[in-house]
Formats: C-alpha cells, structure tokens, sequence
C-alpha cells in the first residue's frame, strides 16, 4: 500500500510542482506584492486567494504529467525504463482516473477565485490549460517544434499568469509610480521570456537525448526530422539569443539599481555562467547521458534567474 502511494506521488513529479509552486509563491510576495501595497493599490489575490491560486496550478501541472505519463507508455520502456510509472506500477485506467481527480481539484477551485475576485476571464484559463495539456500529451508533443513550444509556453506561465492576474492593478502602479511600475512590468516579461527559452532550448536537448524511444512509436518531432546537426546548431544559436536577453536586461536593471557591480557579479553567478557552463557541456555531449547532464544544467540555470530576480527586488531593501 505504501509502495502503491509512493507511486502515485512520483508519477506527479512532485519536486518540480514544488518548484512550480515556490516560485509563483516568490514572485508574488517579493516582486509583486511589496510595490503594490507600497503604492496604496490592493493586489486581486488577496488573502488566500493567492494560495488557492497557486493549488490550481499545482493541480493542473500534475494532471498534465499524469496524462503526458499515460500516452507515453511505449516510448518509456525504452527511454527511462527504470522510471516508468503509468502500466508498469499503475494501470492505465487508473492513470486516466487519476488525471481526471487532479483536473476537477485544479478547476474548481478556480470558481472560487473568480467568484471572490471577480474576474472571470480567470475562470476560463484553467479548463482551457486542462484541454492543451491533454491535446500536448495526445498529438501535438509529437509534431515538428509545436509540442517543444507548447511546453515552453506553459512553463512561461508559471510567472505569466500572475502578471496576467494582476495587470490592471500593474498599469494602476505605473500611474503612481512610473519607475516602479515600468521596473516590476519589464522583470516579469523578462523572466517569462527567460522561463520561455531556457525551456524551449531544454526540451529539445532532452528530444535529441530520447529519439531512440521516439523512433519507436513514430514521433516525427524537430530532431528526428531535421537530425541531429541542425538540432544541436539550432540548440547553440538559441543559447546566443538567451545570453543576448540576460545581457540586454542586465543593462536595463543597472537604471534602476545603484548597486551595478553588484548586479552584474549577480547576473554573471546566476545566469550568465550556467548558461555558458550548459552551452559547453552541450557542444561536448556525445552519449544520451551526456545530454542529460546539460538538461540538468539548463534547469539550474531556470533557478538562477529566479534567484536573480528575486534578489534584484530585494537588493535595495536589505
């Protein structure tokens, strides 16, 4: 029985929910947050609505891997056999009630936020992110660079969509604050836009990592498709254009913050550094495993530039 729970609480890949969890939590109370009430302006996740903000979402990421589990049952016996949840440990209509339960305890709570917040576009994102995960997992994680974007698009949101939550009172914070309200408007799209790439880039390394296990049930994504060469040029030009936005943006933050050795020994620490660091392990990668190595490090280098922004936030209070 244990053995059985533990099963069903790995297959939801709990560390990364956490992380997922920490990190909209993080962003609220140390980015958003401070500068809203500093400026008289309440922000729309009061109270606890902001936790059971952060619960839907847990709840739908984890219905998503629970699905993504279920169709990829083939695939894994090659690709991670040793990792495999989904008809191995859990039967297959078991997974699909299981994904079912964590769908209907991320959307109905969702009611609730709208109902007391009320706004009821937020309503309408949660079901619609329970049908693209569904529609990610069936067929379009299998098709030519869409599944790659539709996961970087929902790891984008883990910040986006509390940007998107609060942007009224965001535009009402630049009315009485320009500075502070342009600073906080253009960290969010930029750690979006970095939570983006870094995920975008990451998806298609693990994709050159698993073609063997895709070759099998005739996945026809980018990799297998344009082979490995392009791939790992596309995957090297990408690394160009994300350490061009670090630059860029640690350029726009020294206007904001006086501290600018400080904020560039930061920048260089948590972000510049693991992405060049990942880059070489990448152009080196040879064997599946080494391709793993440099997935690993692209996640570290997501948690750097949290810890970037967050500090960047913080800098100025301490």
């Amino acid at each position: 029985m244990i053995q059985r729970i533990r099963h069903y609480i790995a297959i939801i890949r709990p560390l990364n929910l956490l992380i997922a969890g920490i990190t909209q939590a993080l962003v609220f109370f140390i980015v958003i947050r401070p500068e809203l009430l500093a400026h008289d302006i309440s922000p729309l996740l009061m109270g606890n609505l902001i936790f059971w903000f952060i619960f839907c979402m847990i709840c739908l990421a984890a219905a998503g891997y629970v699905i993504n589990d279920y169709f990829d049952t083939v695939p894994d016996r090659i690709n991670k056999p040793m990792k495999q949840i989904a008809a191995k440990h859990i039967s297959l209509s078991a997974t699909l009630q299981y994904c079912f339960l964590l769908n209907i305890l991320g959307i109905l709570p969702a009611v609730y936020i709208a109902f007391k917040s009320g706004t009821a576009h937020l309503l309408y994102i949660y079901p619609l992110t329970a049908f693209l995960l569904f529609l990610y997992s069936w067929k379009l994680k299998h098709l030519s660079l869409v599944g790659n974007l539709m996961v970087s698009f929902f790891c984008a949101m883990v910040p986006g969509i509390l940007w998107f939550a609060e942007k009224d009172n965001l535009s009402l914070l630049v009315i009485a604050s320009e500075s502070s309200g342009i600073f906080i408007e253009i960290s969010l799209f930029f750690y979006t836009v970095f939570a983006f790439f870094s995920t975008f880039i990451r998806e298609i390394v693990k994709d050159i990592q698993d073609v063997p296990g895709d070759l099998m049930v005739g996945s026809r994504h980018f990799v297998i498709r344009a082979g490995s060469v392009v791939s790992r040029n596309l995957v090297m030009a990408l690394m160009m254009i994300l350490l061009a936005s670090i630059v860029l943006f640690v350029y726009f933050v020294v206007f904001f913050q006086d501290n600018i050795l400080t904020i560039v020994i930061l920048a260089f620490l948590f972000m510049i550094f693991p992405l060049l660091w990942s880059g070489y392990r990448f152009y080196n990668a040879k064997e599946p495993s080494d391709y793993q190595h440099a997935s690993n490090d692209l996640k570290a280098l997501m948690g750097g530039g949290l810890l970037f922004l967050l500090l960047i936030h913080l800098i100025d209070k301490i």
